[in-house]
């Protein structure tokens, strides 16, 4: 039984080491696709489209998005 308890241990630990590793890669990508952003405008249509995909991926707004939505609070 205490074998058990420790593999159970075990899994657990790694289980929320590993979660922890995703959630770092996944701020530092969230982090390159708003970056990416800056340099929307000299992309190409491909490149802007690839870019929009990744965003709603991670859950960072579009350019289209962001706009609308600066254009909503001027309102």
């Amino acid at each position: 039984m205490i074998e058990e308890e420790k593999y159970i241990d075990e899994c657990m630990t790694n289980q929320i080491k590993y979660i922890k590793q995703c959630d770092e890669l996944l701020e530092d990508i969230t982090a390159e696709v708003v970056e990416l952003y800056w340099d929307y405008d000299r992309m190409s249509s491909c490149g802007k489209e690839a870019l929009d995909k990744l965003a709603g991926m991670v859950n960072v707004p579009t350019e289209k998005e962001f706009l609308k939505g600066i254009e909503n609070e001027s309102t």
